[in-house]
């Protein structure tokens, strides 16, 4: 198992400090991006290039005269100027040493992403629920009109009138997003929520779901890990607000006559041709930022006043 000190993909710049060879006829100069500090890394200055750093994809020629070297992995070996053929316990102990500092800042990094996202969802779950209001007026909005009603008999009876004057009836349309969670367009979401979220929130956010993989589960099989760029994570605490808020623009859209939770949604309407508005409004909301409606799992049904009420 090979473990490196630090990764570069691009040419190998180090920055602030000179590598020089034994004869001081070599000279490195170049620049490291700044997201690198390579002198707060390694606790000492590196004076020979060949007695303390090798290139895993190949060692260096003796005479090699080359002032820049594409060399995209490195490992130290030894402190100074101590020679790798004279000291390979030094360079075990080193290499150990190395592989300890680097796991340890690997895994302090991760931690600290997942300490910065757990402290980050209490806040960002108020930050949403507070621009959800509208969706909770709209509940409550539903829940007061029902209340008016003693009962209601799903057989159509109605007891008292609900919003309209007596006599009149109600559309309702049952819509179900297809895998809405599974298929959520990630793209779209962090769109929505760029200016609508603090900053630092919507970065740990985005980073978050940007290193997420899956596995997949066929019978007995499981696939390896690949990478996604749809869904919202199942199970996760802010799931559920993230995609409301996804959602929010089309309750926004229709008429107060609504009502949404997640994946399913309920349209009230007094008559047809409204009722049919609203449904287009649904389908261009769809379109453009790529919801599937389940056919399957989404119906109508009208109620009205029995006629001897």
């Amino acid at each position: 198992m090979s473990y490196v000190w630090f990764v570069l993909k691009q040419r190998a710049e180090f920055n602030r400090f000179f590598i020089e060879s034994s004869d001081s006829s070599d000279k490195i100069r170049n620049k490291i991006s700044d997201s690198f500090k390579l002198e707060k890394k390694l606790s000492f200055r590196l004076r020979n290039w060949r007695g303390n750093l090798v290139p895993i994809n190949g060692n260096l020629a003796k005479n090699s005269k080359k002032t820049a070297y594409r060399i995209e992995i490195y490992l130290p070996l030894v402190r100074m100027s101590v020679q790798i053929e004279t000291a390979p316990k030094l360079e075990r102990m080193t290499t150990m040493l190395a592989t300890k500092s680097v796991l340890n800042g690997f895994y302090q990094k991760l931690l600290r992403l997942e300490t910065a996202y757990k402290c980050s969802q209490n806040k960002f779950e108020k930050n949403l629920n507070n621009r959800l209001d509208e969706i909770e007026n709209r509940l409550d909005f539903i829940e007061k009109r029902f209340n008016d009603i003693d009962t209601i008999e799903w057989n159509g009876n109605f007891k008292r009138p609900l919003l309209w004057q007596s006599g009149s009836k109600i559309n309702l349309v049952f819509l179900d997003a297809s895998r809405a969670f599974d298929k959520l367009w990630r793209d779209g979401l962090f769109y929505k929520l760029l200016n609508n979220v603090p900053n630092p929130i919507w970065r740990i956010l985005f980073k978050y779901y940007s290193l997420s993989k899956i596995k997949i589960k066929y019978e007995d099989q499981i696939s390896d890990l690949i990478n996604t760029s749809e869904s919202v994570k199942q199970g996760g605490i802010l799931s559920p607000h993230l995609f409301n808020f996804f959602m929010n623009d089309l309750l926004k859209e229709c008429t107060a006559l609504d009502l949404a939770y997640c994946d399913d949604i309920l349209i009230l309407s007094p008559s047809e041709g409204h009722c049919q508005i609203l449904l287009k409004i649904c389908e261009d909301f769809s379109k453009n930022w790529k919801i599937d409606f389940n056919t399957n799992k989404s119906a109508a049904l009208t109620l009205h006043k029995a006629k001897n009420s």
